[in-house]
């Protein structure tokens, strides 16, 4: 009986899950740059700097090690903001 039962608050849990992203929900730690409204990711203070470390990165050809001196965020924080580059683009696409 309380098998069943985890199971199926696990299984409600992620139905609720799915429905708040495909809402375009953010759920879990805001990434570098971003803060929350309780809901949706909002830049902050940080996200001048990301932007500018991903376009030290690819059109200066900067390293991660160089671009992360000089912005002052970490290694890989850096990394993680480059496998996730689209979160920091415009309407366009652009950095």
């Amino acid at each position: 009986m309380v098998g069943i039962e985890k199971d199926l608050y696990r299984e409600q849990g992620l139905e609720a899950h799915r429905i708040a992203k495909k809402a375009g929900k953010h759920i879990g730690r805001p990434p570098y740059g971003f803060g929350t409204d309780n809901v949706y990711l909002v830049p902050n203070e940080n996200f001048g700097a990301a932007r500018r470390a991903i376009e030290a990165v690819d059109e200066l050809n900067w390293s991660v090690r160089k671009a992360s001196r000089h912005t002052g965020i970490p290694r890989r924080t850096l990394s993680s903001i480059l496998e996730r580059k689209e979160l920091y683009s415009d309407t366009e696409g652009q950095i």
